[in-house]
């Protein structure tokens, strides 16, 4: 059983942690390192405080230990001061089919 920290804010949504910063890369995308299985592109990133960060533009590097580049959507988001900290994603919910008749 993987022991999955998720953190659950008072919007009902569960977020599951992407990763840790490692730096911004020369045309203003975030880069980090994935704590486990990438998310799809185009996924939404938020940070610590339910925001949204941006969306996964790319991911690359060893399957083993991913890296993603995030491209940040928000003018006012500064990727600069989220160097160290870790971001989020939403965790999907898979809807369960009926049984058939």
């Amino acid at each position: 059983m993987r022991n999955d920290r998720r953190f659950v804010f008072n919007r009902g949504s569960n977020l599951k942690p992407l990763g840790k910063v490692l730096h911004i890369s020369k045309s203003r995308k975030i880069i980090l390192k994935t704590l486990g299985h990438p998310p799809p592109i185009n996924t939404e990133v938020y940070d610590e405080k339910f925001n949204i960060v941006g969306i996964v533009y790319d991911i690359m590097g060893p399957v083993s230990s991913p890296y993603v580049s995030i491209l940040v959507e928000k003018t006012g988001v500064n990727p600069e001061a989220l160097i160290g900290k870790t971001l989020y994603i939403k965790e999907r919910r898979l809807r369960k089919r009926g049984k058939r008749r």
